[in-house]
């Protein structure tokens, strides 16, 4: 995977994700939305570990006798905008060529797209919205990828949508 990255004006500290140790032998991928300025400031590792987030991804690979070891934990945006702004158009169009490549170059077998800006932007030209497919497996590429909630946005969901979506990330992730 590529060092850096050029593509966007505003952005810094390009970050490529965390790649497990035993990825090569599961070849699971979670792709996120964003990270913030505390990874550069602390590091992706440490500054993720203190979030929500992660909190809520380690209960997903607890549950499905996984571990982060066993996953490439990547953003669809790669850097960082000072501030912690959002990307632009066009910058979430750069970011997509290179999180295509990333999957090229890893071949997971499977992918948990969290969020709708996620999805949103992997998908921008189809006509199911992130709320129709959510929850469900949806072809991607040569894949089959599960869509989720962002781990965040899954604390304010009802407890049986909550329910649903652990109990089909968990499915697809030992199936």
């Amino acid at each position: 995977m590529g060092e850096s990255c050029k593509l966007c004006e505003r952005a810094k500290h390009y970050n490529p994700g965390l790649i497990g140790e035993n990825y090569s032998d599961k070849r699971i991928m979670f792709v996120l939305h964003i990270s913030d300025e505390r990874a550069v400031k602390e590091g992706y590792v440490e500054a993720y570990n203190k979030t929500y987030t992660a909190k809520t991804i380690d209960k997903i690979l607890n549950d499905s006798n996984l571990n982060l070891d066993d996953i490439i934990l990547t953003n669809f945006y790669k850097c960082i905008i000072p501030g912690d702004k959002i990307p632009r158009k066009q910058e979430y169009f750069n970011c997509k060529s290179i999180l295509t490549n990333q999957i090229e170059e890893t071949r997971p077998k499977k992918i948990v797209l969290f969020g709708p800006n996620v999805y949103n932007n992997l998908f921008e030209n189809s006509e199911k919205k992130f709320r129709d497919v959510v929850g469900n497996k949806i072809q991607f590429g040569n894949l089959e990828a599960f869509v989720s909630y962002h781990p965040v946005g899954l604390r304010f969901q009802w407890a049986e949508e909550k329910e649903r979506i652990y109990g089909g990330l968990k499915d697809y992730l030992i199936e």
